[in-house]
């Protein structure tokens, strides 16, 4: 299964939410287009399932391909891109310690000022399901116009990670059910049911993909002690984050 390839369809969405969010909220794009998708998904081989692997191989708990900790398995598979109807059956949340530091990082999902020029103030048509992470994360890195450390920080991080069997672009800020999957495997791993086994979640607020269907200057967050669902913090909170993967 192979998550690295820019297909047509998804090309031909992403230019129109470019000219409809971009063009619109700046005034003009300057360059060329195809610029603007650098670094948004890896143009490499990706992660596919090794040899003699696939659906069923993995369990949940189990350190997946990618170095993570699988936390999700759907035996039928769930779409990962609408256009053509590639699924992936999988989900692995990047390792304790991504990021080289004991705790994991927090961002903000985007910047006050200049809003104009980011994600703030602008609509990214993102989605909520299991599935859509991946998209929501290269919607809102064109949002974001080209300077997503800046405009995008969030997503920037979990895109950026890689690991030695994975590059930048495999990974994404998961969507608001990916994120609550993530937290119900929180809990029962907390509740001893993967022995010897630690997620390194801190238990405090964690940044979704997903914008909030309320307003367009905030979006959805999860909290990882109450296990609460927010869409009312504003995207210039700072959260934490943690990268997943589809497979």
């Amino acid at each position: 299964m192979k998550s690295g390839k820019l297909n047509f369809g998804f090309f031909a969405l992403v230019s129109a939410i470019i000219f409809a969010i971009v063009f619109g909220a700046c005034g003009g794009v300057g360059g060329d287009l195809q610029d603007l998708y650098d670094g948004l998904i890896n143009d490499g081989p990706g992660v596919n399932y090794p040899p003699g692997e696939g659906p069923g191989y993995y369990a949940v708990g189990d350190e997946g391909p990618g170095g993570g900790i699988i936390f999700y398995y759907d035996e039928d598979g769930f779409i990962i891109d609408d256009d053509t109807g590639e699924k992936a059956n999988y989900l692995e949340a990047a390792p304790e310690g991504w990021y080289g530091t004991e705790n994991d990082p927090g961002f903000r999902w985007a910047p006050y000022y200049p809003y104009y020029a980011g994600a703030f103030n602008v609509s990214v048509d993102t989605s909520f399901e299991i599935g859509t992470g991946r998209k929501n994360t290269a919607l809102i890195l064109v949002a974001a116009g080209g300077d997503s450390p800046v405009y995008a920080p969030a997503v920037n991080a979990c895109s950026q990670y890689s690991t030695a069997s994975t590059a930048a672009g495999d990974w994404f800020l998961p969507s608001r059910d990916e994120l609550a999957q993530l937290y119900n495997f929180h809990v029962e791993v907390n509740a001893g049911s993967y022995p010897g086994l630690t997620t390194g979640l801190e238990d405090n607020m964690y940044w979704s993909s997903s914008q909030s269907d309320v307003a367009k200057s905030v979006a959805w967050l999860q909290w990882f002690n109450s296990g609460e669902q927010r869409n009312n913090n504003p995207k210039t909170t700072h959260c934490f984050v943690r990268p997943v993967r589809a497979f």
